[in-house]
């Protein structure tokens, strides 16, 4: 549905806050949705446009975790990545080139629209519903005004597991300060974060030794060479379903389809479609034990490395140049001659420098986003029963604190975890990108821009 630029006698204004995957594919569907005149404003603190954290990377040792075939930016066009990039379908591309294709989708789509986008580097701190409008207060006091707005904030920072000590050795975020050096570095995490920090470090030096450190002491699983099928799991039946209830179906799919000659992992990838329902279907306490009983398990079979990226990381291991180790930790501190790690059995372990990869932050409560922070205590949001995320609609408007909404504030991607589960992957954030938007052009459709309050 196109939004009229003539309704109320002036262009809709609509901004999305995130410039990464999500806000990138949101800006692409509206560029396509909306009508001449519209204002897209795509708005990101780092200043750089489409890839944001996951494929800003250089490191051409970092490739996607799926096939090239399946990540293409839209649905109705499955061989738009595999022709764009001239790959074949079976391709795990480097992630950094991955990036690139966003960065020209968004190029593409800016110079075909009717409507216009513009690119705003700024960090907004504060959304204040205003007189049908939407006020936003950046960071450096400057203010911008929008008849709807989008959060496509990407992941929660993630939750250290212990505090972590005011040492330049600390090393919080690996994308942005990752050292290079052929000394020995803990690596706290064992998720496809840390396996990228490992390859970075070894491959930078043939001296470096990296030591991951986990809970559980295990790595992702690996893809399979070559481009398979998923094999659709059976419909269950309607109604409610208890954990122990949906494993045993789980694991008779991945029989019947290992007696058929396929593999588990593709009687995983065959349930994907059906996970938004699954979880929804699930009562809050067996969704609470997932959590704290399964979460691992479930993460090291769904989210895999490439073929590639698997090897690399056995011959570290044989070499001796990536050691596992399972255990929590229970602090951390620095020391003169490097950095201490003691894990809750007492054992102790010192390194260089330590690297922090425990992945996404699961606690909304605990975010330190001011933007996030602010709309929960102004009543605008509201957190899910979990407490991963924020509730929406099932197409992507926000709801209060009491429940409502008023459809000028919408939301995509990982923060809609707690209601979704499956919602921060390629092909769900996409499909996503599209409902929001296309129900945000609906809303201005059905009530038109209100007199702005504030300059836009």
């Amino acid at each position: 549905m196109r939004v009229s630029a003539a309704v109320a006698g002036r262009c809709p204004v609509i901004a999305i806050i995130g410039g990464g995957f999500c806000g990138t594919l949101t800006a692409v569907q509206l560029l396509r949705q909306a009508g001449p005149g519209t204002r897209i404003l795509l708005i990101e603190r780092s200043g750089d446009f489409g890839p944001g954290v996951a494929y800003a990377t250089r490191d051409d040792r970092h490739v996607l975790n799926v096939p090239a075939a399946r990540m293409s930016a839209f649905a109705a066009e499955p061989d738009d990545l595999v022709e764009w990039a001239g790959v074949e379908p079976e391709a795990y591309i480097p992630r950094r080139v991955y990036g690139e294709y966003l960065r020209a989708r968004l190029a593409r789509a800016a110079a075909r629209s009717a409507a216009r986008l513009e690119r705003v580097t700024g960090e907004v701190v504060r959304a204040r519903p205003a007189r049908g409008a939407i006020e936003l207060v950046l960071a450096d006091g400057g203010r911008l005004a929008c008849d709807r707005t989008v959060l496509a904030l990407g992941s929660l920072p993630s939750s250290p597991v212990c505090e972590l000590p005011d040492d330049e050795r600390v090393i919080r975020d690996p994308w942005r300060d990752l050292p290079v050096g052929g000394s020995t570095t803990l690596v706290v995490g064992a998720g496809p974060t840390a396996v990228d920090v490992a390859l970075s470090l070894c491959g930078a030096s043939p001296r470096a030794h990296v030591i991951a450190v986990s809970r559980h002491g295990r790595l992702p699983f690996a893809h399979r060479g070559g481009l398979r099928r998923p094999v659709p799991a059976p419909a269950l039946p309607a109604g409610p379903l208890r954990l122990d209830e949906l494993e045993q179906r789980i694991r008779s799919h991945i029989a019947r389809v290992d007696a058929g000659g396929g593999d588990w992992r593709d009687a995983i990838d065959g349930l994907r479609p059906l996970l938004p329902d699954l979880w929804r279907r699930l009562p809050l306490p067996d969704r609470r034990r997932f959590l704290g009983e399964r979460l691992r398990a479930w993460e090291v079979r769904r989210h895999r490395l490439a073929p590639a990226a698997a090897a690399s990381v056995r011959a570290l291991r044989v070499q001796g140049r990536l050691t596992l180790v399972a255990g929590g930790v229970d602090r951390i501190r620095a020391r003169r001659g490097g950095i201490e790690l003691r894990l809750h059995d007492g054992r102790s372990l010192t390194a260089a420098r330590v690297v922090t990869c425990t992945g996404a932050g699961m606690a909304i409560a605990a975010t330190p986003d001011p933007l996030v922070r602010g709309l929960l205590a102004d009543g605008h949001a509201s957190a899910d029963p979990l407490g991963l995320g924020l509730r929406a609609t099932p197409d992507g408007a926000l709801l209060d604190a009491a429940g409502r909404s008023d459809e000028r504030i919408w939301l995509l991607g990982p923060l809609r975890r707690g209601e979704l589960w499956e919602s921060t992957a390629v092909q769900e954030l996409r499909d996503q990108a599209a409902v929001v938007a296309g129900g945000l052009c609906g809303s201005l459709a059905a009530t038109g821009p209100e007199p702005l309050a504030v300059p836009a």
